[in-house]
């Protein structure tokens, strides 16, 4: 890295260890006008002080520097030149006009921050002052979570979709504890517009006013947690890219190591529509109900996503003509997963990286799966040619 962009680097980090502090500098509330010069000071060899001040500022990965050696250094350093790329378009498209509106249109909601605080359910007195926040007029919420093992495993997909002028929330939920291989959809009834934009405004005031972990709070963590993770993924109308991260922490409180943002969520959402009379079970979805996680198959890769069989299942029961074609270019990204030479575009994600043997070995095993509910759409859609 030459002279320039090391001072540049230097500054940044010296001014977030003392003005902005970690607990200042988080996603919807900080400032983005730093973002150009930290994207600007990446190399291939120097990025991972770079990648953790980004996702801090933003909430938003794009890349991640892997954990282990499943890349060789080549393959990494193209995976992280990359991540540049991805960065440096992310910002002309989204980063840069989004900053503006967030600067213009911000707003403080009393309602909203005081349903995140008694999510808390701390004694602690609230903040005197509250903080401006913004989201988009239209969004889509994705939250997807998995937790337990073999046959004590459990999976959910939220997805809030909010439209100009309307607002719907769904859940994808596979149970698997009694050996039920099924999967189930249901719907929140009566979700209004208004509504949603809080339950997001609060969300993200859960995160900005999170308790430091050691904070006496009422339910901290769920129960029966066994190896949990979690994505989350908020985008806009345009489908740019506002919220995009992941963790295996889930308490309400800030956790000292690792990424919490995903795991409170699910922790807030839960609570937040935590009444059972007020989910409806969807017999047969409707094209537009299945949008949002069509979309789900479109931006992730098979290895890195492990709620995908869940959709898989679904479209196997509910799917039509679009869920079809969906599947299809899912098996194709499937069979670009089981190639012997796959390069490390298909290894890399952008979260994680991970090594050729067990892409293709679970890749191989999800393949035929989805082979098969493709052929119940199919049998189903030749069904209703033939009456």
């Amino acid at each position: 890295m030459n002279f320039v962009k090391a001072t540049i680097l230097a500054a940044l980090l010296a001014g977030f260890a003392s003005a902005n502090p970690p607990e200042e500098v988080d996603g919807h509330f900080s400032s983005w006008s730093d973002v150009p010069a930290i994207i600007d000071s990446i190399t291939g060899d120097d990025y991972r002080e770079q990648m953790k001040l980004l996702h801090q500022l933003t909430r938003i990965k794009l890349g991640y520097p892997q954990a282990s050696l499943d890349l060789s250094e080549k393959e990494h350093r193209a995976y992280m030149l990359h991540t540049k790329e991805k960065w440096k378009e992310w910002w002309e498209s989204t980063g840069q006009p989004v900053s503006k509106q967030k600067e213009l249109d911000a707003r403080v909601d009393q309602q909203a921050f005081r349903m995140a605080w008694d999510f808390f359910g701390t004694r602690q007195q609230p903040p005197k002052s509250v903080l401006s926040v913004w989201i988009p007029k239209v969004w889509s919420l994705c939250l997807t979570f998995t937790n337990g093992d073999y046959q004590a495993r459990e999976c959910e997909v939220w997805v809030m979709d909010r439209q100009s002028t309307s607002a719907r929330l769904t859940k994808l939920r596979g149970d698997y504890s009694r050996g039920d291989w099924g999967v189930a959809l249901t719907q929140f009834a009566d979700l209004s517009p208004e509504r949603a934009d809080q339950i997001l405004k609060a969300l993200c005031y859960v995160h900005r006013y999170a308790p430091f972990a050691g904070t006496p709070v009422s339910g901290d963590e769920p129960d029966n947690l066994y190896y949990p993770h979690a994505t989350l993924h908020l985008r806009d109308d345009k489908d740019r890219i506002l919220w995009n991260t992941e963790g295996y922490e889930f308490s309400k409180t800030r956790p000292e190591h690792g990424d919490g943002e995903a795991g409170r969520s699910l922790c807030f959402l839960r609570s937040a529509f935590s009444s059972t009379e007020h989910w409806m079970m969807v017999s047969k979805a409707t094209s537009e109900q299945l949008a949002p996680y069509r979309n789900l198959l479109f931006i992730n890769k098979p290895y890195f996503f492990s709620n995908a069989a869940d959709i898989v299942r679904l479209f196997g029961q509910d799917g039509g003509q679009l869920e079809k074609e969906s599947l299809l270019a899912w098996v194709k990204k499937q069979q670009a997963a089981t190639a012997r030479n796959i390069g490390w575009e298909v290894r890399s994600s952008d979260f994680s990286t991970s090594g050729k043997e067990n892409i293709a070995g679970f890749t191989k095993l999800e393949l035929e799966a989805t082979l098969a509910e493709i052929r119940k759409i199919e049998e189903r859609l030749n069904d209703k040619g033939q009456r």
